[in-house]
């Protein structure tokens, strides 16, 4: 299991995970984000080859957020969330800003367990209706 930086050659495999996930970047929508100045993302490789997540971040003067996180379905649940998000934590930001869903349990559960804490909410932001929680790590 190996986490590493992402290069612009991994945009097909970050679009081809994000078709599973909540946001589904086209790819060139991906490979605007990640030639941008701030742009900082990270990948999870299996042992075998292939990437089975990716996080996606702007960092800015200290500070990070985090743009998208996904794990491919087939790898949930097997600690590569906790992962990427370490390598975000351990990249130099002193704080960490994401939005998740209010009815994202697995996601909140994950955030809060890595001591992310809501900052604010933001109602009915999402197309399914759920608000948006905006959290912070550390508290």
């Amino acid at each position: 299991m190996n986490v590493r930086r992402l290069a612009p050659s991994d945009a097909d495999d970050v679009a081809r995970i994000a078709s599973g996930g909540w946001m589904r970047w086209p790819v060139t929508e991906i490979r605007a984000t990640m030639s941008q100045r701030h742009f900082v993302g990270w990948a999870a490789d299996s042992d075998k080859g292939g990437m089975l997540g990716y996080v996606l971040t702007w960092h800015v003067l200290g500070e990070a957020e985090i743009l998208d996180l996904t794990v491919d379905p087939a790898a949930r649940r097997s600690g590569w969330g906790r992962r990427l998000v370490a390598a975000v934590q351990s990249n130099g930001a002193s704080i960490i800003w994401l939005d998740v869903a209010a009815d994202n349990g697995p996601a909140l559960a994950l955030y809060r367990d890595l001591g992310f804490v809501e900052a604010s909410r933001r109602p009915a932001y999402y197309a399914s209706g759920a608000d948006a929680l905006v959290m912070r790590w550390p508290e």
